[in-house]
């Protein structure tokens, strides 16, 4: 089988995978962690008690590790424009409206159906996501404000000012399953000057405790030995000699725990930033850190088995799953296409002629992995301000690999295309439609499922039943690749919030299972919550005391009918969308 490197969370990092290890590493490095390895072995049964004590997991947990997570990627957009006094910047340019800064920020958090089966890491993601997307807010005024007083003295002093000012955020989830979710954050910036700059950061959380992991729990390695691991590998996949810093200096700066409040000048430290993603451990270095910006950054992966003994086996993954994560797949347009670059896709515009200005129509979306390649006839509007391209690579447990690309279509549709790359193929296997789906569309951290895992992926779809809603259900990789519905009960994301009755219903009250407890007969005026739906035959909903109550539908298409009656005469507040 042949295996793939992908990019992680949009950065354009090189993965220095280096020699195969131990065999490529000094001698003492590798002894030394050999013989850590020997003495943890034979310590061990000294310790299980201890260690199973500490490491014991409620019932609760437990049993919410049976249960699928589902993640929610939320963003924010920002846009200030220009509302000082001047009315023309210095080339007689109207500055009615201009835009001054435009921003994007996203943050990984749970569904609001897994605050219970998740309760610490439900708490611990929206905390973080909450502070993180309040202090974009923050950041964005703050930047609008720099850029208003950078034009307005542009314009004093006669000279180019080069905004709008751009700050951007993406996130993606590298690894997760029981054990851990680890979160990536690429973000790039431009606030004038000769360039931008981008980076990236990595949180992961133990799935169980809600708590970030950190270096030191993963590793069993001393800071010395793994500078000595990562300078090894950024040596051995150097381009020239004089491509990074003096590494064993730069890097000798770097801790576990480092004193980042020092202002010691000569003896600063820096935390390492490194994320775990289903092939090991990645430490990643930004611009400047170990060498100039032309450099660009750096992604240096430690294989889980590569080197004996340094990787905790308690955060291995389970070899015998399936995963999905992110792909950054570079994009092309087919005119600028060759057949020398590795997996990419590639878009077709509609009318050749059209000038690439950031939007335009396209009729076709190819995956090519050089020479190789698939088409797949699909129209969509290519626009280089929103990301209408979603690929994932997915990763089955019985070894077959496919990209998976959503694609934002027409009217809040999406089409997927998957492809199949096993063996190193590039074959399109299928394409299908689905809708757009926010979960927790009621609250304001509503936000896209993010795909994890290919025993439970989740894609939406629209019903006009009881007004229009959307939903979602859950759905596996199947044996043609094609996701393959696997629970025909959908939640419902999105519907009117003002359903009530108008006129009396009785209807049967159910469990939480759908079994029906009794009967009663609803005033004019009860408010419901839609819940959940077979989508063909009932719709469950929530009253305001809590409890859930069953409407039998005797016809589903437009209009549709409960007991007989047209659901507009027996409701108000339906809304319908075109």
């Amino acid at each position: 089988m042949k295996k793939r490197n992908f990019i992680l969370a949009g950065a354009l990092v090189i993965v220095l995978t280096g020699c195969s290890l131990p065999g490529s590493l000094p001698k003492e490095v590798e002894e030394t962690v050999q013989d850590e390895a020997r003495t943890d072995d034979s310590n061990s049964s000294a310790t299980t008690e201890a260690q199973s004590q500490d490491s014991a997991q409620t019932e609760e947990q437990a049993a919410a590790q049976k249960s699928p997570i589902i993640f929610k990627e939320v963003t924010r957009y920002f846009s200030e424009t220009y509302d000082g006094s001047y009315t023309e910047d210095k080339d007689g340019h109207s500055l009615k409206n201009k835009p001054l800064f435009e921003g994007r920020s996203e943050a990984i958090m749970l569904a609001d159906q897994c605050a219970d089966t998740y309760p610490a890491l439900y708490k611990a993601l929206k905390e973080s996501a909450s502070d993180f997307l309040q202090g974009a807010e923050n950041d964005a005024k703050t930047t609008a404000q720099n850029a208003k007083t950078d034009l307005e003295d542009a314009i004093e002093n006669d000279y180019f000012f080069s905004g709008p000012y751009t700050s951007s955020n993406t996130v993606s989830i590298s690894r997760a399953d029981d054990k851990v979710v680890s979160i990536c954050d690429y973000g790039s910036s431009f606030e004038g000057g000769a360039h931008g700059m981008y980076g990236m950061s990595g949180t992961t959380y133990d799935v169980a405790t809600g708590q970030v992991i950190t270096l030191d729990q993963v590793l069993n390695l001393s800071e010395d030995e793994l500078n000595t691991v990562l300078m090894t590998k950024l040596q051995d996949n150097a381009d020239d000699t004089d491509q990074f810093w003096d590494l064993e200096d730069t890097l000798s700066h770097y801790k576990f725990n480092p004193d980042t409040a020092s202002s010691d000048s000569d003896n600063f430290e820096y935390g390492y930033t490194w994320y775990l993603s289903n092939d090991g451990l990645h430490f990643y270095f930004g611009p400047y850190e170990i060498g100039p910006y032309s450099n660009g950054d750096k992604d240096v992966l430690i294989g889980y088995d590569e080197l004996s003994g340094a990787i905790n086996k308690d955060y291995f993954p389970d070899s015998s799953k399936g995963y999905i994560f992110a792909a950054n797949l570079p994009t092309y347009s087919k005119e600028w296409d060759d057949d020398t670059t590795p997996l990419h896709l590639v878009y077709e515009k509609e009318d050749e002629d059209t000038v690439e200005e950031g939007y335009f129509y396209c009729k076709s979306l190819t995956l090519k992995d050089m020479d190789k390649s698939a088409t797949a006839d699909v129209y969509f509007d290519f626009n280089s301000n929103y990301n209408v391209l979603n690929p994932y690579y997915v990763r089955t447990a019985d070894d077959r690999e496919y990209i998976y690309v959503s694609i934002l279509s027409f009217n809040d549709y999406t089409e997927l295309l998957v492809f199949d790359i096993t063996d190193g193929d590039v074959e399109l296997v299928g394409q299908d439609s689905f809708h757009y789906v926010y979960v927790d569309s009621d609250t304001d951290l509503a936000g896209e499922i993010v795909l994890t895992d290919p025993d439970n992926m989740y894609f939406g779809q629209v019903s006009d039943i009881l007004g229009t809603f959307t939903c979602y259900t859950k759905y596996q990789v199947g044996s043609d690749g094609m996701p393959k519905m696997v629970d025909n009960i959908y939640t419902i994301a999105w519907i009117s919030d003002e359903i009530k009755l108008a006129k009396e219903l009785t209807v049967p009250i159910i469990d939480n299972d759908g079994n029906e407890q009794s009967k009663e007969t609803l005033p004019v005026g009860t408010g419901i919550k839609p819940i959940r739906t077979d989508n063909s035959q009932y719709v469950d909903c929530q009253l305001d005391d809590g409890r859930l109550i069953r409407l039998n539908y005797t016809k589903t298409d437009y209009p549709a009918q409960i007991e007989g009656q047209n659901v507009d005469d027996i409701f108000e507040g339906l809304t319908y969308a075109g």
